[in-house]
């Protein structure tokens, strides 16, 4: 039982992470929007700097998912790793979101 609520959990944040991951990728169509587009040469430097942490932040989750979906992993071992990846997440999508807010 006890291997089972472990894969239970394992199960979950890799969903949540590919959820996070999912949303990278909207986060970056957005910043590819029209609406994005940088007035001033700051904003440019901005948007080609959160462009780049986007990627970043896309490749490291994809990897962290694909290290979780091993059998053997446990997922405890990993945990640290997981919410750094949340934390990043989070910091990065309010960053986009005040880039977009002053892009306007």
């Amino acid at each position: 039982m006890n291997a089972q609520l472990k894969n239970a959990e394992k199960t979950v944040v890799i969903r949540e992470l590919q959820r996070k991951r999912s949303a990278v990728d909207q986060l970056q169509r957005k910043l590819n929007s029209y609406k994005c587009v940088p007035q001033t040469f700051h904003l440019f430097e901005k948007m080609a700097v959160l462009k780049e942490e986007l990627v970043a932040l896309a490749n490291n989750t994809s990897e962290l998912v694909a290290t979780l979906q091993i059998n053997d992993i446990v997922i405890v071992d990993y945990m640290e790793n997981v919410e750094l990846q949340f934390s990043r997440f989070n910091v990065l999508h309010n960053e986009i979101e005040d880039y977009i807010k002053s892009s306007r």
